[in-house]
């Protein structure tokens, strides 16, 4: 599991590295694009150094795709992608988690939620359909300890938003008011804009993860979180 969020990082570190200050938001298909481009890439990148393997594109699809009988093909690939892995080995990507007062309590309204459905017990406010919507817990629980996280901002590549908008949207948490919730997040919205790291990208390495498809509907984000967190939320990487 901690190998597929270091995929995420990576592919997103290279988004940044590709696309600037440009705005955007990317959903995961998006990810899984850009992921396979990139390993595209390496494969090419790591091609060109073994001049004897190298092969047109073309010439290895056709290998793959009609001549399944060429042990030496899938040899040759496997041999690839052990290079690219012993270079995986050697990839760190540190991230910074928020801790800003607004934000620790938006996290501290949910935690008696999340924690229960860390052990098995479920909100009852939260759809039998909607449990396989909630990877934002299991998302956060692991990146708490997580020896690529880093207490220096200066040292991160990547921002961590420590939230739970499915379990908000749901009305899971201890905390129901949207008003309430409304007025903390525009709180934590300024306090993450008035940060060196916010200036940095203008959000782009940024990352927001939320799993339920009710977000991709416009007026959503805006229901949950209020106005001033919708706004930001479009500069935002989301997961």
């Amino acid at each position: 599991l901690r190998k597929s969020f270091g995929a995420f990082f990576v592919v997103f570190v290279g988004m940044i590295g590709t696309r600037g200050k440009e705005k955007a938001s990317c959903g995961f298909a998006n990810l899984l694009l850009l992921s396979l481009l990139q390993w595209v890439s390496l494969y090419l990148c790591v091609n060109s150094h073994h001049p004897t393997k190298s092969r047109s594109i073309s010439s290895f699809a056709r290998h793959f795709a009609f001549n399944n009988q060429r042990i030496n093909v899938i040899q040759d690939a496997s041999n690839d992608f052990a290079d690219l892995k012993a270079l995986e080995r050697d990839i760190e990507v540190p991230f910074y988690i928020y801790h800003t007062p607004a934000m620790r309590k938006l996290y501290g309204m949910c935690q008696e939620s999340a924690r229960n459905i860390l052990e098995g017990r479920w909100p009852a406010l939260l759809p039998l359909g909607d449990r396989k919507n909630v990877d934002e817990i299991y998302w956060l629980d692991q990146l708490w300890n997580d020896s690529w996280r880093t207490s220096d901002p200066d040292k991160a590549l990547v921002y961590v938003l420590p939230i739970y908008p499915v379990l908000l949207y749901h009305r899971s948490c201890k905390e129901g008011n949207r008003k309430k919730i409304h007025a903390l997040a525009d709180k934590a919205v300024k306090e993450v804009m008035e940060t060196p790291q916010w200036e940095r990208n203008r959000g782009l390495d940024h990352i927001l993860v939320l799993t339920d498809f009710e977000f991709k509907y416009p007026g959503r984000m805006d229901m949950v979180f209020g106005r001033a967190f919708s706004t930001i939320a479009r500069n935002i990487t989301q997961g």
